[in-house]
């Protein structure tokens, strides 16, 4: 008998008969548009408490000041006799307590918040612009992606069909929705990217904030060591944070 042939209007190619290379995986970490609004409220907290702080740091500092003042004005009167010694040695410490958080108050200034700030509004345009240019090129994309749908359903009706045009139209169908899945995936990347860059760039100034205050605190600490002219005050002065019985 004559070998039976298969005709390629009965049972043409479909999705499954081609083989097409998998889309690109997600980052494992999604941030998305919602993710980077709440980032810039954090950030944007962040250097509001950071304003805060130096503002306070500064009204420290003047009040540790005026504190050290009435102190030595103390010493000075008359007849303070021997207390004259021990009230100058604690208005000494409060003009250098006073002068440090001075110090620190300034460096938070160009120190933290002018770069911080710097990169939060560089962080904020950049994603800005990165979304909006990921929704026109989305909305492009899908828009095309439904005309060769058309197409492609417009070939599938046709009683005869020609093979190489309808695996030609199937292989562009199946481009275009991989490039939207590798869209997708640098949309993704990106903001990842960035938000890993800025966060690792706050933690730099704040690594600054942090050293300038152990710097400074134990700076203030060394007063207290023997020989620095505190001994006296500090032999005869009870320990304010023992747990009384």
């Amino acid at each position: 008998s004559p070998v039976g042939t298969v005709s390629t209007s009965k049972f043409p190619p479909t999705l499954a008969s081609v083989t097409f290379p998998a889309p690109p995986t997600l980052p494992k970490i999604i941030v998305t548009k919602d993710d980077i609004k709440n980032n810039v409220a954090a950030y944007e907290t962040l250097l509001s408490a950071a304003a805060a702080l130096r503002t306070a740091l500064a009204a420290v500092a003047q009040a540790e000041n005026q504190f050290g003042t009435a102190l030595e004005t103390c010493a000075k009167c008359r007849g303070a006799s021997e207390s004259e010694d021990g009230l100058s040695g604690a208005a000494g410490l409060q003009y250098l307590a006073a002068n440090h958080h001075k110090i620190l108050s300034e460096s938070f200034t160009k120190g933290f918040e002018q770069p911080v700030q710097a990169e939060v509004d560089t962080y904020a345009k950049l994603t800005k612009e990165h979304e909006d240019k990921f929704q026109k090129e989305t909305i492009s994309r899908t828009n095309q992606l439904r005309k060769t749908e058309k197409q492609h359903v417009k070939l599938g009706k046709k009683k005869q069909r020609n093979l190489a045009l309808y695996r030609s139209a199937l292989m562009d169908l199946t481009a275009q929705v991989d490039g939207l899945e590798k869209l997708k995936y640098e949309y993704f990347k990106y903001s990842l990217d960035i938000t890993q860059d800025i966060s690792a760039k706050i933690l730099k100034q704040a690594t600054g904030i942090v050293r300038a205050e152990v710097e400074i605190f134990e700076g203030i600490a060394r007063k207290g060591w023997t020989g620095e002219g505190l001994d006296d005050i500090l032999s005869n002065s009870t320990d304010p944070f023992a747990v009384e019985e």
